[in-house]
């Protein structure tokens, strides 16, 4: 997809970057890459869709952007080398020595939120390092939102329910899986050196795994405890999972060197860790949220089904976290298997809780139009896809180094996502050569014929007021003064007619405005409640007549050009 306005637009300076180590891309490619459903299919490569799929999914839908930068990371899994490279993608932090802590917030930083969409343990090499690094970037007075993974939140079930016997929480400590036992490994090797210390030293390898494991009636007890609680499907792929991870779990622990003592104790201390009122990563689960809205885009780790979004409707994304946070202290077996659950799990299998088009029309109707989540590893960068009829952004662009060798991936790590508020998506991964830019006017650009709100909201309670609005759309905000409420609108088959006496002054500022759409690609008319917003291309038709009569003087000028075909190349901007 041609944008000429893509290579101009600035990339964020990765600063550190070299103490680092890794590649970021230093040019910028249209995204989607292509224009047309005919040339996808053309090219064979269905990683993203086609820009005329996504402006007829937008037609006739208000879209409504972030009043300053999100910068959204994900998917960490206890890499502290691969978020730290993230950050500085965002071109918000700075990376100032060898240290991780070295961390220094730019401008960029400051004015932005960075949103962090889960799964910050589990798989990698280093779960304490990402967690004091993340420490670290909230001590620089970053504006942090932290929102929960299925990894973080399984690990917190595995652990407050050790030990327990009940036949619906029995399974939850070795439903953890072998993706815990680096983090066990590293709380044992970093605080309990010197001996496994389990508990007593009369606690045999035995009685500590019937402490550890589910009993083998558990398996015909957990259909019955959970019916009507569990869909039947999720059920039995419960069972099936649990007995594979009680093989591997036993496996991954012996590859690390820990008996079962080593696991036991290095468990019960996790739990002081994260659950104690002095646990040096308490501050992790208190901060921690289920989803963020800013304006048309819901933040959250994997997706949403119809209760959540009835919910997201009815009570909206502040009364949902409310709902997360109380579970997440009182019930946190509701919390793992019911619909907060699934939205931090779901990958919209038969044995996840459904999305319908009954929940799209739910979203729709709250405003939300595309969900920008995680938890899907994919391997070059961001992907733009519609999944059950709903717009989504995927992020999880694989960073984490043990992910990546499982995957053949070659190199280091590292990505981020960045929301601008000119109406710009800014994919960043050291796996693609290109940052990719989404531009939601080039969208309503190719396909004129769906129309386009584009409007700038006041993000959640943090700021009061819009930022000004990046260079990208300054210039088109410049001619309309006359509306007060920051809104963009770009929509088709409209007409305007503007008459009225103006001063010189006056008139001549209208008409800068006029060609200064020209210039930029977008020329919008608005007057009263009617308005319409004209793309040109790339030749234009000029006329223009001067009449000089006895009482009156004047010029008349008209610039017109042919409309696009849904095939046609996008014109610059």
């Amino acid at each position: 997809m041609t944008d000429t306005n893509v290579a101009s637009l600035d990339l964020p300076d990765y600063a550190g970057l070299e103490l680092l180590g890794g590649n970021l891309p230093r040019e910028r490619e249209a995204w989607p890459k292509f224009a047309t459903r005919r040339t996808l299919d053309a090219s064979g490569d269905f990683y993203d869709l086609a820009a005329e799929e996504i402006a007829e999914y937008i037609s006739g839908r208000n879209w409504e952007w972030p009043d300053h930068d999100i910068f959204f990371l994900c998917d960490v899994h206890a890499d502290a080398d691969a978020f730290l490279r993230s950050l500085v993608a965002t071109g918000g932090v700075e990376k100032t020595g060898p240290r991780d802590a070295d961390l220094q917030l730019r401008p960029a930083g400051r004015a932005a939120t960075f949103v962090l969409g889960g799964d910050f343990l589990d798989k990698g090499p280093s779960n304490l390092r990402l967690l004091r690094t993340l420490r670290a970037l909230i001590d620089t007075g970053a504006r942090v939102d932290i929102l929960a993974g299925n990894h973080d939140v399984r690990a917190l079930v595995g652990l407050e329910y050790m030990g327990r016997k009940e036949p619906w929480l029995a399974h939850l400590f070795v439903r953890m899986g072998k993706k815990a036992i680096p983090l066990l490994k590293e709380i044992h090797d970093t605080y309990l050196a010197g001996g496994d210390q389990a508990p007593r030293s009369s606690v045999d390898d035995a009685r500590l795994r019937e402490l550890l494991l589910p009993e083998p009636t558990w398996f015909d007890e957990f259909p019955q405890a959970v019916q009507g609680l569990v869909p039947e499907k999720r059920v039995h792929n419960e069972l099936k999972r649990i007995r594979e991870k009680i093989e591997e779990m036993d496996e991954s622990r012996r590859e690390a060197g820990l008996s079962v003592g080593a696991v036991y104790a290095a468990a019960l201390k996790a739990r002081e860790l994260f659950r104690a009122p002095s646990g040096e990563f308490r501050w992790l689960f208190d901060s921690m949220r289920l989803a963020r809205r800013e304006g048309s885009f819901l933040f959250i780790h994997a997706g949403v089904d119809d209760v959540v979004a009835g919910q997201l409707v009815h009570a909206g994304v502040e009364k949902l976290n409310d709902r997360f946070r109380q579970l997440l202290n009182e019930n946190l077996f509701e919390l793992y298997h019911g619909p907060i659950g699934n939205t931090i799990r779901t990958k919209y299998r038969d044995c996840d809780m459904a999305l319908t088009d009954r929940g799209v029309s739910a979203l729709h109707e709250a405003g939300i139009l595309a969900i920008v989540h995680g938890h899907r590893n994919i391997p070059r960068g961001q992907r733009i896809g519609l999944r059950n009829g709903m717009l989504n952004f995927e992020c999880d662009a694989t960073v984490d180094i043990n992910t990546r060798k499982l995957l053949g991936l070659h190199g280091i790590g590292g990505a981020a996502t960045l929301v601008s508020p000119a109406g710009i998506i800014t994919g960043i991964s050291t796996d693609y050569p290109y940052a990719k830019s989404f531009d939601i006017r080039t969208i309503a650009a190719m396909a004129a014929q769906f129309p386009l709100v584009l409007r700038r909201t006041r993000s959640n309670g943090h700021r009061k007021g819009g930022r000004v609005m990046e260079q990208t759309l300054e210039t088109i905000e410049k001619k309309h003064k006359h509306t007060t409420d920051g809104t963009l609108e770009i929509h088709a088959k409209a007409e305007v007619k503007f008459e009225d006496t103006l001063s010189l002054a006056e008139a001549v500022s209208y008409f800068e405005a006029i060609i200064a759409g020209l210039k930029q690609g977008s020329i919008n008319i608005r007057r009263g409640d009617q308005d319409v917003t004209l793309t040109p291309t790339p030749q234009v038709a000029v006329e223009v007549k001067a009449v000089r009569k006895k009482k009156k003087e004047g010029i008349t000028c008209k610039v017109f050009w042919h409309t696009l075909e849904v095939d046609a190349p996008i014109p610059p901007q």
